[in-house]
C-alpha cells in the first residue's frame, strides 16, 4: 500500500517540498494550492482550504497562509487565489 499526500494523491517523495496544515496536519505541494516554492519556504502559518471552510479559521480575513516578506506579511486567499499584502498587525506583537 502506497501512502499518498496532497490533493493530487501522489506518493510521498522526500525531494518534493510540502507544507502542512496547522489544523488537520495534512500535507500539500505548494503548486497544488497555487503557491510558489519561494513563497512556501517563507510561510509562517498555513491552514488548508478544508480547515478554513469547516472550522471558520481566519473567517474575518479569509486567508489561510501567511508569508513573511521584508516589509509586510503576504497572504494567500483560497477564494481568489491571489497574492496580496497583509495590513494586519503581526500576531507576535501581541505577546
Amino acid at each position: 500500500m502506497r501512502t499518498t499526500f496532497c490533493k493530487c494523491e501522489m506518493p510521498y517523495n522526500p525531494d518534493d517540498l510540502m507544507i502542512q496544515c496547522e489544523e488537520c496536519s495534512d500535507w500539500f505541494h505548494p503548486s497544488c494550492i497555487g503557491m510558489t516554492i519561494k513563497n512556501a519556504k517563507k510561510l509562517e502559518h498555513f491552514f488548508c482550504q478544508s480547515c478554513t471552510a469547516e472550522n471558520g479559521k481566519m473567517d474575518e480575513n479569509f486567508h489561510e497562509a501567511t508569508v513573511q516578506s521584508e516589509d509586510k506579511p503576504i497572504l494567500y486567499s483560497f477564494r481568489t487565489l491571489t497574492r496580496m499584502p497583509c495590513w494586519l498587525p503581526d500576531p507576535a506583537s501581541y505577546t
